[in-house]
């Protein structure tokens, strides 16, 4: 009988990792493709909110995004041509900028966070309370 042999680890391509329940959400959302957009499934997010029970589209999508960028990123990785290209965001968003040890202004321009809720009840001492008495019966009696 021969012995096995251990794989090289390099050999082995690197596996998705995704958990039960995003698995459960792929196979929903590929099942409301609507259309194909420069090689990307369109997930219909109503649809998708409707057979996977979500309360709105809104967070059929916001769950379907972060998968969809998982399978974009590891298809990516693996080869150089892909059958999903990824297309840059239309948000223009980009890495925040970094500031100078020596910005004065950095400290300055930094807004203030706004309190929350009711502000404080200002409740009067006892000592303040006992003088207004005293100059009311002050003034009733004279």
């Amino acid at each position: 009988m021969a012995t096995p042999t251990k794989p090289d680890p390099e050999a082995i391509p690197e596996r998705l990792k995704l958990s039960q329940r995003e698995i459960e959400v792929m196979a929903m959302a590929f099942m409301c493709i609507s259309d194909i957009k420069d090689g990307v499934p369109q997930v219909d997010a109503r649809k998708l909110a409707k057979i996977g029970n979500y309360a709105s589209a809104d967070s059929a999508r916001h769950s379907w995004k972060p998968i969809q960028k998982k399978l974009l990123n590891h298809v990516n990785a693996e080869d150089d041509v892909s059958p999903f290209p990824v297309t840059p965001s239309s948000r223009g968003r980009g890495a925040p900028k970094k500031r100078k040890a020596g910005d004065d202004d950095a400290v300055e321009r930094t807004p203030t966070k706004k309190p929350r809720g009711r502000p404080a009840k200002v409740v009067p001492k006892k000592e303040e309370i006992e003088d207004d008495l005293e100059e009311e019966l002050a003034d009733g009696e004279a």
